[in-house]
């Protein structure tokens, strides 16, 4: 499973690196990505890129320093 930690990134990078790997294709249709990523508007970020974008937010977990999402390709 592909993943793609942004720790220690604000807004906007998380999401830019998220939509770079989506442009350059390194996430497959059909696969799930792992997003690592601790900014404090990542939550809203990441639900609108996926609905932006036509992906699945299957998961959206916060697991205590940072959040966790699974994004379906």
């Amino acid at each position: 499973m592909p993943q793609l930690d942004t720790r220690g990134l604000r807004c906007p990078l998380p999401v830019l690196k998220l939509n770079n790997m989506y442009l350059k294709k390194e996430v497959k249709p059909g696969e799930t990505l792992v997003m690592l990523a601790d900014c404090p508007t990542f939550d809203v970020d990441v639900r609108k890129w996926c609905e932006q974008q036509g992906k699945v937010l299957v998961l959206l977990k916060d697991e205590g320093s940072h959040k966790r999402a699974e994004i379906r390709f």
